[in-house]
């Protein structure tokens, strides 16, 4: 008798997103418009309320549930839409046609769907937003990223700006990026100032370890015995 543990069956990856974004795709059944400068991008409330809580609120919660039209000034919707059906980022090229040949999404384009992030609580897309800038960290860029990652409360990119900047310091301060922050965000300024101490203390602490380490000393001052042969049990 065969082993049932030399047959398998191959399940394949969830195609849900696939579904769903046919769904946004064909606009079949759906009840609310959002609307972007005379462009309108269709979609569905029970959707929308299934992945975001401020929606949920909007279109059941309160006095909103028949508003059937969103005006949206701040933020990109159909890559926001995009996200909310897929789960994926959507990459630029597929703004304008669905032949992709590799990744290109814009450091301009997820900085707007992080401000949707955080406006429609979308804590995934949030994530997604802040690894992707994170990648893309520079002594260029850091000091803007650092103010995007403030303004749209992401705090795991912040933590990296910030140490990041304090590593780099001398070069990224004579970036134009610094000048800016220094000049409109002094609060960032000091929690930089406050990092770059950190920073200091902790390679301090790390010499000084290494200092009694190689002095015959732990990191408590106590005595190291050097390892003999006689140490060892056989």
């Amino acid at each position: 008798m065969d082993s049932p543990g030399l047959h398998s069956v191959h399940v394949p990856d969830s195609d849900i997103g696939m579904h769903f974004g046919s769904l946004l795709d064909n606009q079949e059944g759906s009840d609310v418009v959002f609307d972007v400068s005379g462009e309108r991008f269709h979609a569905h409330k029970l959707v929308l309320a299934a992945r975001s809580p401020i929606f949920h609120s909007l279109f059941f919660d309160g006095l909103d549930g028949e508003r059937n039209e969103i005006v949206v000034t701040d933020m990109a919707p159909k890559a926001m839409l995009h996200y909310i059906y897929r789960d994926t980022l959507v990459e630029d090229d597929m703004l304008v046609t669905s032949y992709v040949p590799e990744s290109c999404v814009s450091d301009m384009l997820v900085a707007k769907l992080l401000a949707a992030a955080d406006k429609y609580c979308l804590e995934r897309l949030r994530l997604l937003c802040e690894a992707h800038l994170c990648r893309e960290i520079s002594v260029n860029s850091v000091a803007s990223t650092l103010a995007l990652a403030d303004r749209y409360h992401a705090m795991e990119l912040k933590d990296s700006c910030l140490k990041f900047a304090a590593e780099n310091l001398a070069a990224v301060m004579r970036s134009s990026g610094f000048e800016h922050l220094k000049d409109n965000s002094p609060s960032l300024q000091s929690e930089l100032l406050t990092t770059i101490a950190g920073c200091e203390e902790e390679y301090k602490k790390s010499r000084s370890d290494w200092g009694q380490l190689s002095d015959g000393e732990d990191s408590s001052g106590r005595r190291i015995r050097p390892r003999t042969d006689t140490d060892t049990n056989y």
